[in-house]
């Protein structure tokens, strides 16, 4: 594991875990991880909006956990790394960041006068290694959920 500059958390050495993924199928795998990382994301997304002013509401709820981003965001996040995102090798990225309101870069990081009220930044550093744990926590058993689901998909298409 490796947290990065950028604000990304890189995992790495699950061969296990990706002959695991191989033997569900690339779409139950990917499902998986969508379901773990979203969650396990979610109290550090709590966090940040903790973090933020009441004054900027609108911002606070703009904080969210997905798969995908905003056409403009898309952008921006592949020049300079995005919000704060867990990406595995075989393609699943999960975000967690405020949505496009420019407000949030200003809160973030200040302007010139304005100062800086950082709440994404203080987040990750709270919570990464929290959230590297609720993953490892929640991966096996939902995996053994998924591969459960399989093998009963399996053996009704067997019968019928």
């Amino acid at each position: 594991m490796a947290l990065t500059d950028s604000g990304s958390v890189e995992l790495s050495g699950f061969r296990e875990l990706d002959d695991t993924f191989y033997d569900l199928g690339k779409t139950l795998g990917k499902n998986v991880l969508r379901r773990v990382g979203t969650k396990a994301l979610e109290p550090m997304a709590d966090h940040a909006r903790a973090l933020v002013g009441v004054r900027r509401g609108f911002l606070k709820r703009s904080i969210h956990v997905g798969t995908s981003l905003a056409k403009s965001q898309r952008a921006k996040a592949s020049r300079s790394g995005g919000a704060f995102r867990l990406d595995a090798q075989d393609g699943v990225t999960i975000y967690m960041g405020p949505g496009q309101d420019p407000a949030a870069i200003t809160e973030e990081f200040g302007k010139f006068d304005q100062a800086p009220d950082p709440y994404m930044r203080p987040s990750f550093d709270a919570e990464a290694m929290n959230t590297i744990q609720r993953i490892a926590d929640g991966l096996w058993p939902e995996i053994d959920k998924a591969a459960a689901r399989r093998a009963r998909k399996l053996a009704k298409q067997a019968r019928g």
